[in-house]
């Protein structure tokens, strides 16, 4: 393995191998036939080397990690990689810029295309001495991650914001300014900036471009600005000469006309003509790429810029009312969500309440008002709720980084009658917005381009669209919370994430569009980690078919995040979020092999709840005196191991193994999630924590359970198999790693934790609420 020194090898010749360069950790002399093919396509380029240098700067100043030594991983950049040697020479530098441009409108596959098609034109080599398309994919995988540093993605957003604008293009077509050109038309692209920076040298050179487009018009002027450092001419020019306008001025030889559609049904196509003469052009004719938008990372502030602006919240009193909504929504939102997992939430219940949930709160209820004959209060325990999300400051953070709201904060508003609020669309700058006469143009041109998840509303109300699009974006602010430190953390440039199919319809949003019309919402607990992936880079899942796979750890477009409480095996404490998010920036290896990867999926060994019997299990003990149900001996460890799908992901699990011959248990830490959504928190009664627990009549019915045994959750989690009072009690010694050993299940349940009080007491809550498993 070579070290840092190796950037300074010399690039000249081409020995070395094609074959099974994978381009790891350190630059290696594999590498020199690849790379060298490489920077002499750099030197062809005329990026501007204002951009390149300053690509550079960005892309490698971060050359640190850190490990999770539990699974033996590591993530982060490092001095010396495949990209701190290309941007040894000027023409890595330039090969690297145009790379940071096509992957925002490319996969990896396309991107080598383009780059392999500009070696077979300029490249002075003969055939077989430039690398293959195929050949140059490990590459561009192997600098993505600091590609996504650039800031070019941001240009982009730039533009798409200012075009947006445009007088009345909602009313033909409503979708977002975020295509790319195809394939071929970048390619003819470069080659005509090449001539014309060539002029009457060699080639044949035209006086002018002009391109002609419409969705894709941003991406086509942010690689314009990228390359020259300078501003193209953008102009909308139409029949009527009122409607023409001009948006930047000219510094080049480019001029971009956007080509607004006669209908949404019209092909859309982009045009670029040559133009030697007055008289004398050539045209060309393309498509647009096969990418939805536009990819890459911005800033968190970008990102809310391109938010609003994509649900027209950005201007006139649209934006005066969400401006004033966000910040009592947001509280409001935190203040009633509830979580759950599996069938409790399916994405058909539309964000419900869950109804064992809403029993047991009802049950707590009473049980609070209902004295035993004694005089005593039944419930002596004081149960609460394991915290979601982080403190209120951390949130106002994030909520500050959205342009208007710079010191704003979360606020609770109470009405005349003293109760907590009015509906977000009774606040005034809302409802003038929603139902005045003189604001109806502007809601017409707002209510254009929205899609709605809640159908059949493919055209909802304007209340309604404005509380899902509050919806929106309150669920995004709660999301980026979870990240620890999120100052530097970049997010994909897509508002409309939550309506990926995967998770359309969102339970998030579905949930808290419910509390904004007063009533009780409910979520999935598993889907806050999915967006927050889809959010740091993760794209769509391509595997059509497959189950859904919880990460443990995830890596895309070079930033690694985790849930905090995974690898510290602990409970988390008393207004502790159970949903934090740790995230480092780099690539994800496996030590000490170093191969990267993308995901670490959780595995675990048990039965899932579709092939368990039914009925109650007679191997569960009774209750006798609590003995340790012990770790001792037993302890319990990570491990990760390759997983059969792709040689992109490891699995990773708890195990615990016996000392006898029985065979160890593996389970997945992401289930803690899903217990903890639900769970009751019992932290303190009148009684000593370490008093004995007394077999009485209404705990005669409880049972013991081992750490690793997953049946009774299953049971719980289709509420069968137990008889009504039974409450489940699984020991673990004042063990922490065995009690989050206990709760990591395939599935989620009902449960509750002790914290503080004591095992009678517990029990007692247990039996008269209806919880039936409780974590001792």
């Amino acid at each position: 393995m070579a070290s840092a020194a190796m950037t300074n090898v010399p690039v000249t010749g081409h020995s070395g191998s094609w074959d099974d360069v994978q381009f790891s950790r350190y630059s290696n002399k594999d590498y020199l036939k690849v790379t060298s093919a490489c920077q002499e396509l750099g030197d062809v380029l005329g990026i501007c080397s204002e951009t390149y240098n300053a690509v550079a700067g960005r892309v490698l100043a971060d050359c640190s990690s850190t490990s999770i030594g539990e699974i033996n991983v590591t993530i982060g950049f490092f001095q010396g990689d495949v990209a701190c040697f290309l941007c040894h020479t000027s023409g890595g530098r330039k090969f690297f810029a145009i790379v940071c441009t096509l992957i925002t409108a490319f996969d990896s596959s396309e991107t080598a295309q383009v780059l392999e098609t500009l070696m077979q034109l300029h490249l002075t080599r003969e055939k077989g001495q430039y690398p293959t398309a195929e050949q140059l994919v490990p590459l561009i995988l192997a600098i993505d991650g600091r590609c996504q540093l650039s800031g070019f993605s941001s240009l982009v957003v730039d533009y798409e914001i200012m075009l947006s604008r445009v007088r009345g293009y909602e009313t033909v077509v409503p979708n977002r300014l975020g295509k790319t050109p195809d394939v071929e038309a970048v390619v003819m692209l470069i080659q005509l900036l090449l001539n014309l920076q060539a002029g009457g040298s060699g080639s044949r050179s035209p006086a002018v471009v002009e391109i002609h487009g419409y969705r894709c018009v941003p991406w086509i002027a942010a690689f314009l600005r990228w390359w020259y450092r300078k501003q193209s001419l953008i102009y909308l020019e139409e029949d009527m000469p009122e409607r023409n306008e001009t948006f930047t001025t000219s510094e080049t030889d480019i001029s971009i006309k956007l080509k607004i559609p006669t209908s949404d049904s019209a092909p859309e196509s982009v045009k670029i003509r040559a133009r030697y003469s007055e008289t004398e052009f050539n045209d060309y004719n393309f498509g647009l790429g096969r990418a939805d938008h536009y990819l890459g990372l911005v800033s968190i502030e970008t990102f809310f810029r391109l938010m609003l602006s994509a649900f027209k919240l950005d201007r006139g009193q649209a934006n005066k009312a969400a401006l004033e909504v966000i910040p009592y929504a947001l509280s409001k939102a935190r203040r009633a969500l509830t979580m759950c997992s599996e069938g409790c939430v399916s994405p058909d219940s539309w964000g419900k309440a869950c109804e064992i949930t809403q029993s047991i709160e009802s049950k707590k209820s009473r049980l609070w008002q209902q004295p035993e004959p004694s005089g005593a209060n039944r419930l002596n325990v004081s149960p609460d709720r394991f915290e979601p999300f982080p403190e209120r400051a951390e949130i106002n953070s994030i909520l500050q980084r959205v342009r208007g709201l710079e010191n704003g904060h979360m606020q609770d508003l109470f009405n005349s009658k003293g109760n907590l609020g009015n509906s977000i669309w009774e606040h005034r700058e809302a409802s003038v917005f929603l139902e005045h006469e003189v604001h109806a143009a502007e809601r017409v041109e707002w209510e254009r381009g929205f899609r709605s998840q809640f159908t059949p509303l493919d055209a909802p109300g304007a209340t309604t669209q404005f509380s899902e699009q509050m919806a929106h974006i309150v669920a995004t602010i709660l999301a980026l919370s979870l990240f620890r430190d999120p100052e530097q953390l970049l997010v994909r440039p897509d508002p409309f994430l939550w309506q990926f199919p995967e998770l359309r319809p969102s339970t998030i949003i579905s949930a808290i569009s419910n509390i904004f019309s007063g009533k009780e919402g409910c979520c999935d607990v598993m889907e806050w980690h999915r967006v927050c992936r889809k959010l740091a880079g993760a794209q769509p899942e391509e595997a059509q078919g497959q189950p859904k796979r919880d990460a443990v750890v995830s890596c895309y477009a070079g930033q690694a995040m985790w849930p905090a409480i995974t690898f510290a095996c602990r409970i988390p404490g008393c207004d502790e979020s159970y949903l934090r998010l740790l995230w480092r920036r780099g690539n994800l290896y496996q030590v000490p092999t170093w191969n990267r990867y993308r995901l670490i999926a959780g595995y675990d060994s048990r039965t899932p709840p579709a092939a368990l019997p039914t009925g109650p299990d007679p191997a569960l003990a009774p209750a006798g005196p609590l003995a340790p149900h012990a770790a001792a001996g037993n302890p319990i460890t990570f491990e990760a191991g390759l997983l059969n799908l792709c040689d992109t992901e490891l699995s990773c699990s708890l195990v615990r193994r016996r000392a006898d011959a029985t065979p160890p248990t593996f389970a997945d830490p992401n289930g803690v999630l899903k217990c903890l959504a639900a769970a009751q928190r019992l932290a303190a009664c009148p009684h000593k924590p370490d008093a004995p627990l007394v077999v009485h009549p209404h705990n005669a019915a409880l049972r013991l359970c081992a750490p690793e045994d997953a049946r009774p959750w299953c049971w719980d989690h289709v509420r069968e198999g137990a008889e009504d009072g039974a409450v489940v009690a699984v020991p673990v010694a004042g063990d922490e790693r065995a009690r989050f050993f206990a709760l990591a299940k395939p599935v989620g349940a009902h449960v509750a934790v002790r914290v503080g009080a004591c095992a009678e007491c517990c029990v007692r809550f247990c039996a008269g609420v209806g919880v039936r498993i409780l974590v001792l």
